[in-house]
């Protein structure tokens, strides 16, 4: 005989019978749970009621005596300091109140001057109740005290009685015992194993009844259920008690007393109480149980007969399949049921994949075609093709690449892209945007192609444009490829043509060479006409520090922001130019110094609009130096742009000079 598993078909078939059957036996487990719930409120209500009606008894009580303390207080008697007529008052006061065990009168030094009980102690200043009442202007209760005869707490409601100058003359006050608690205890011994106490905020207990254990007394502060009572205060627990027998408890505060709040606790056993519907419950389980068996013994012979057969057929032909024998059938015949339905298309199956197995082949094949055409095309491109992972890390590499940046296959493979390619400088920025390119944002070289410097192996550094473009897979993270194309020949063209422009193709200002042409043909002119003229030179402060950290086109952005300046500040006839790199010059005609000194004010002032209202990363600053050309002592424009220079260096020099002076 087979070894049962749970997950082969017949226990799975054992399940779902279990299941088909589980709302009605659900019902049944649901009525005995309903009835033990109901039972167990019921439970607890009995006991609430219990402990909030003590606690209401206890309240008028406590508040009858306030009363009876407050009376005395405003006794003509008590205010005379009269002793006889004092104890006469008493007398009346206690008289027929079985609650009220004593009554009494002491002066303000705690000396009984009058008392309902002869013999009693003739001094109550040590009493802590006394003071309080003493100073306080409404009636005062004492703590709880057990009498050591047994029997109820008594409790103390104390008053001070003024004279008739209005001074202290005395306290009066009142004893009484909790008679309430009797009738709150015989309502919890009508409960199975019922237990009444009342507690103090210490964990103290003041009383218990029945207390065959000698619980009066005793400090249970460390006791679960004293824990439970403090933090709560009022509600219903259901845990040990003090004896360690589980118990419904239920619990009130009956108020302050000498200024510790004290507590009601009705307690009752729980397996007794809740014995009927337990009882429900265990029955409705065994007959869960019984239930559960018969229908699994059904079951299983019944699924051996009409499920298991047919499927062993189906079974063999399915684990010949398996082993790629696809001629093998699970029928005829086929059967009217699902299972023969089952057969028919397991047979379907088969000769679908026998198709589909024919034509994998062919695609198999035709997929290593093309992936040698690819591989072909990609190490026969003249451009660098390099694959990336999500990480930067350098998955594949063409033979273009390696020659490119000197680094053989077997090293490059793993390793970062951004070491292996860019230069040092560059690498923080360019891995922040390929982070970003990563987490899904965009680049100016995603699909796109842009210029940039690289590195090769030895450390030498040569421009290329580039392009990435994404790849998503089905499993896994994306990839990239990277296309790089060496464009140093192409600069070096582009260098040759602009060496034979006028004009400088970022700015539209002359270049150096348009610069020195038309200057060269100014100072001709004032060399005949005898009149002045001065080279303003301008340096772009920082130039380099925006490439390196915010990028080549934050650099351009500054240098046209730096040109935009320049040719707002000086007049149309005047000559200007951008030199090269981050060097400008001006050449201004007809110009005294005072002429000079106002246009590079307002160079000044419009470099300073320009950094308040541009919103960039960066400020734009430059330095300027001026050299004046003397028609009675010709020079060269390359002398005097050379005296230009001079002049902003020397500048530099004595500003650096002074803010050293100054922080000395």
């Amino acid at each position: 005989m087979k070894r049962f598993l749970p997950s082969s078909l017949r226990g799975r078939l054992l399940v779902l019978l279990l299941v088909a059957m589980l709302p009605s036996l659900a019902l049944l487990a649901h009525a005995a749970w309903r009835a033990r719930a109901g039972a167990e409120r019921e439970a607890e209500a009995r006991a609430l009621a219990v402990v909030r009606q003590g606690a209401a008894a206890h309240a008028r009580l406590v508040e009858a005596a306030r009363a009876r303390a407050a009376a005395l207080a405003r006794a003509p008697e008590l205010r005379a300091a009269d002793p006889a007529a004092a104890a006469e008052l008493l007398d009346r006061t206690v008289h027929g109140e079985d609650a009220f065990l004593d009554a009494g009168f002491a002066d303000a030094a705690g000396r009984v001057l009058a008392r309902h009980v002869p013999g009693g102690a003739g001094e109550v200043g040590e009493a802590a109740w006394f003071d309080r009442a003493l100073g306080s202007d409404a009636p005062v209760l004492s703590r709880l005290e057990s009498p050591a005869e047994g029997g109820p707490p008594t409790l103390v409601a104390a008053a001070r009685v003024a004279a008739a100058n209005g001074d202290p003359a005395g306290v009066a006050w009142v004893r009484f015992r909790l008679d309430w608690l009797a009738a709150a205890a015989a309502g919890v011994e009508r409960m199975p194993g019922g237990v009444a106490m009342v507690m103090d905020a210490r964990g103290m207990l003041l009383a218990a009844i029945p207390d065959a254990r000698g619980w009066t007394g005793r400090d249970a502060r460390s006791a679960r259920l004293v824990e439970t009572v403090r933090a709560r205060r009022e509600g219903v627990a259901h845990l040990a008690g003090l004896d360690g027998v589980r118990r419904v408890h239920a619990f009130a505060p009956l108020g302050d007393a000498g200024g510790r709040e004290t507590y009601l606790i009705a307690g009752f056993l729980e397996d007794e109480t809740l014995a009927a519907a337990q009882r429900t419950f265990v029955r409705s389980l065994v007959l869960l149980a019984l239930f559960g068996v018969a229908l699994t013994l059904v079951a299983w012979h019944g699924a051996a007969i009409v499920v298991l057969r047919p499927v062993g057929r189906m079974l063999a032909a399915a684990r010949a399949v398996a082993v790629g024998d696809l001629r093998v059938r699970a029928g005829p015949p086929y059967s009217r049921s699902e299972l023969g339905e089952l057969a028919r298309a397991f047979d379907d199956m088969s000769d679908a994949l026998r198709r589909r197995r024919l034509e994998r082949d062919v695609a198999e094949t035709a997929l290593r075609d093309l992936s040698a055409r690819r591989a072909a095309v990609v190490e026969g491109s003249p451009d660098g093709i390099v694959t990336l992972d999500a990480d930067g890390r350098i998955l594949e590499i063409n033979s273009s690449a390696e020659r490119m940046f000197g680094w053989p296959r077997s090293r490059a493979l793993g390793r970062d892209f951004l070491e292996v390619m860019v230069p040092p400088e560059l690498r923080e920025a360019s891995r922040r945007t390929f982070r970003a390119v990563v987490a899904g944002g965009d680049a100016p070289w995603l699909g796109r192609p842009a210029e940039t410097r690289a590195r090769r192996v030895d450390g030498a550094e040569f421009p290329v444009e580039f392009a990435m473009t994404r790849i998503e897979l089905e499993r896994g993270g994306p990839l990239f490829s990277l296309y790089v194309r060496d464009i140093t020949h192409r600069r070096q063209v582009e260098q040759a043509l602009r060496s034979l422009s006028l004009v400088d193709d970022l700015t539209g200002l002359y270049n150096r060479r348009g610069f020195l042409a038309f200057g060269q043909q100014q100072l001709r002119v004032a060399d005949r006409t005898g009149r002045e003229l001065t080279v303003v030179f301008a340096d772009l402060n920082g130039l380099k520090e925006i490439n390196d950290r915010f990028g080549h086109a934050e650099g351009d952005r500054a240098i046209v922001e730096a040109a935009g300046a320049l040719r707002a500040t000086f007049r149309r006839s005047d000559v200007i130019g951008r030199l090269g790199g981050d060097e400008f010059a001006a050449l201004a005609l007809e110009t005294s110094p005072s002429t000079v000194a106002r246009l590079e004010l307002r160079l000044a002032e419009r470099i300073a609009a320009l950094n308040r209202v541009a919103e960039r990363p960066w400020t734009l600053a430059m330095s300027i130096g001026r050299a004046r050309y003397d028609p009675q002592h010709p020079c060269s424009m390359e002398e005097l742009i050379a005296r230009a220079d001079e002049a902003m260096y020397r500048r530099k020099r004595d500003r650096r000079a002074a803010l050293s002076h100054r922080g000395a």
